[in-house]
């Protein structure tokens, strides 16, 4: 990967740690030697931008939205690896993406110079936390109300893998983050399939109990809910929907679907991990 050279950091935009098909869990890229220029974010996951919250008014969105970053010091030292701090981004579960101004960890590289700053994307709400195992056709997926959880497990997974070539220490990874992001973090802390992945947690304004709370019972009526919003009786139709009208649905004024709903944060009761 060719990044971004300032006096003082490097930054590694839009890197693609996974790829997956809608509502099914994430594969890792396959290994290439090809030479790549990672010059600029990579676009978020499809949401609701005209929420008053969200930083991403102007920004492409796409399914296709499973990449990292990576900024590290301009000058690294020769003797040691830096320790590592992987930022998971916050909004409810339903909005924003490692390329809002609230998650860039530039400043914070170039006035520390001993950290290596990773953060990434992640499936949300429709795409990534909503229950569609008991639609018809929903067989096939069954994974679906946790999506996002299995895409920051192999995002870690990659960074464990890859960012010593970076200059990063792999036995010295934070993971952390704020809101719904403090909330997964705490949740990676009893996941087995986790065990190895980081040596330490930072949960901000964000715990456990944020999702614990909110059954299976709940994603899986937010499910329904969205069916009814888009006019849809089975999976074979919601697979036919285009991005807009996904992203018209989370529009909807429901309290079932985005926001003030939370869609389909039960996944913690579901998850046979």
């Amino acid at each position: 990967y060719i990044g971004k050279k300032g006096k003082q950091v490097v930054e590694y935009l839009g890197i693609t740690y996974a790829k997956a098909e809608r509502w099914q869990a994430p594969v890792p890229v396959p290994a290439s030697d090809k030479v790549y220029e990672a010059f600029k974010y990579g676009p978020c996951c499809l949401q609701n931008n005209e929420l008053k919250f969200s930083p991403f008014k102007d920004f492409p969105q796409s399914e296709d939205c499973l990449t990292l970053n990576v900024i590290r010091p301009a000058k690294l030292p020769k003797d040691k690896k830096l320790p590592v701090l992987v930022n998971f981004h916050g909004g409810d579960f339903s909005y924003g993406g490692s390329a809002s101004p609230l998650e860039d960890g530039a400043n914070f590289v170039r006035e520390q110079q001993d950290i290596i700053y990773v953060n990434f994307n992640y499936r949300l709400e429709t795409l990534g936390f909503m229950d569609f195992s008991k639609v018809e056709g929903g067989e096939k997926y069954a994974q679906s109300g946790y999506l996002g959880i299995l895409d920051q497990l192999l995002a870690l997974k990659w960074i464990k893998q890859n960012i010593e070539a970076f200059g990063g220490d792999v036995n010295n990874i934070t993971i952390f983050g704020e809101s719904a992001g403090g909330g997964i973090v705490s949740i990676l802390m009893t996941l087995d399939d986790a065990k190895g992945l980081f040596k330490r947690v930072i949960a901000q304004s964000g715990t456990l109990n944020l999702t614990s709370t909110l059954d299976d019972f709940k994603a899986k009526g937010q499910a329904k809910a969205f069916l009814n919003v888009v006019n849809a009786k089975n999976m074979d139709d919601l697979m036919k929907l285009t991005e807009k009208q996904i992203v018209d649905a989370m529009k909807q004024p429901s309290k079932v679907i985005g926001m003030e709903g939370i869609s389909g944060v039960g996944f913690l009761n579901n998850m046979p991990l």
